[in-house]
Parts: C-alpha cells; structure tokens; sequence
C-alpha cells in the first residue's frame, strides 16, 4: 500500500487538488490520529474497490478547519477526503476526554463496561464516530452518482 506521502503526490499530480489543500500530518500534535486514520480508510478502499468499482480510490486529508469532507470523482480518481478540522473535533472531545466518565457517579455502569472492554469508552466513541463519517461521505458519493 502507498504511504500517505505517496497518495497525497499521486493525488496532486493527476487531479485537480493543489497541494497547498492537503493537510501534512507528520510531525503534527495530530500525526498518530491521521495515520491510523488513513491507514485504515485507504487500505479499506484498495481492498474494496471491486465492489464499488471505483479504482483507483484515494483517501486523504485537507487543510479545512471545519467539521466536513468531501468525497468526488476528478480526472479518473475516486478521492475521498476529511477536513481536519473534524478529526481535531472529534479528537477533543473523545480523545482528550479519556477520563471523563471517572469525574461523576452516575457513569458507574459505564465504567464496568468500560473495564470489561479493557480501553476507554471514548476511544470506541471516537472510531465509531470517524468511521461514521468515512462511511456517510462514501453513501453520499454513491448517491450522487446515481443521479
């Protein structure tokens, strides 16, 4: 599989994204996040792509701050990116708040959960939420290209 370097040059060079609009993750307080993030995404992608027939397919990231991504079709990629603006919020809220369900009582039965599941529940929280958000810009591409 490409590293994330080589997508992001792939990407610039034959579509319409500038490289001035990626977002470069390495050496960011956000590296550990983005690189589990597109690890997963664009290995998910190279290994289902004969389903949806898209190929080839690229994931990466942009320098918008707000919570949004896009997913479109340019010069014969399927390119799939998120802002990074949502992985900071999601990661300040999840991430950053690890501890959260120690600080009140009424969070006891969540903790035994938590306990049994052997990681932090706001963690799970996190993965569900970013792989909500791949998969809801993937359905929405769909859409689109239905119509």
């Amino acid at each position: 599989m490409l590293n994330y370097e080589e997508v992001v040059e792939e990407v610039c060079s034959t579509t319409e994204v500038n490289k001035s609009d990626i977002f470069y993750y390495s050496g960011t307080p956000l590296e550990n996040e983005c690189d589990e993030l597109f690890q997963f995404f664009q290995a998910y992608l190279n290994d289902q792509f004969h389903l949806y027939d898209i190929s080839p397919a690229r994931f990466y990231f942009n320098n918008d701050t707000r919570v949004n991504g896009s997913a479109w079709f340019n010069k014969g990629y399927y390119l799939i990116s998120v802002n990074i603006g949502t992985v900071e919020k999601l990661k300040s809220i999840f991430l950053d708040n690890l501890s959260i369900l120690n600080d009140d009582n009424s969070f006891k039965e969540y903790r035994k959960l938590e306990d049994s599941l052997g990681f932090p529940i706001m963690k799970l929280m996190y993965q569900i939420s970013t792989l909500f958000f791949f998969f809801m810009k993937l359905v929405i591409w769909f859409k689109n290209q239905s119509h």
